[in-house]
């Protein structure tokens, strides 16, 4: 009789970082965590892979980005996930990766980022139109306040 004994052994299941990024369809040549994308917005892609020599159909890859995705995203045949209109500000980008098996990554992989404001977003430049405008609503009531006056002036002449 043989007796044998069976190892098995459960390969954890890799997830590469973020591959590739763009903000407005400008690629950013360096990825790196925490990274500033520039100002903009207006249209985000990530580009991210699960890497599988066995079966990279099976793969299942779920990513959200945090603050506004509300659930895991299934990106199916896709790997890259595509935001539009995000506001200026931090974000964090999630990847979570299983394969056929079951096996899943042994953790999220992620992906901070900052989008800086347009100089039309900025606190300052607000405050300024603001200013401006209160300027331009004081002239207009200066200037009829007048008007009234030299009007009354005139009936009573």
């Amino acid at each position: 009789q043989c007796s044998g004994i069976l190892f098995v052994v459960r390969r954890a299941l890799l997830l590469s970082p973020v591959k590739r990024v763009s903000l407005d369809a400008h690629e950013k040549p360096e990825i790196r965590n925490g990274m500033i994308l520039g100002q903009g917005g207006g249209q985000v892609d990530i580009g991210f892979n699960s890497p599988s020599f066995v079966a990279p159909e099976g793969i299942r890859i779920r990513y959200r980005l945090v603050g506004v995705d509300r659930d895991w995203v299934e990106a199916r045949s896709r790997r890259s996930a595509n935001y539009s209109n995000l506001n200026p500000g931090k974000y964090r980008f999630e990847v979570w990766a299983e394969n056929n098996d079951g096996v899943s990554s042994t953790h999220t992989s992620s992906f901070d980022f900052e989008i800086l404001p347009r100089f039309y977003q900025t606190y300052w430049f607000r405050g300024l139109a603001a200013i401006c405008a209160g300027l331009v609503i004081w002239t207009i009531y200066i200037s009829r306040v007048k008007y009234l006056v030299r009007s009354l002036g005139d009936h009573v002449s």
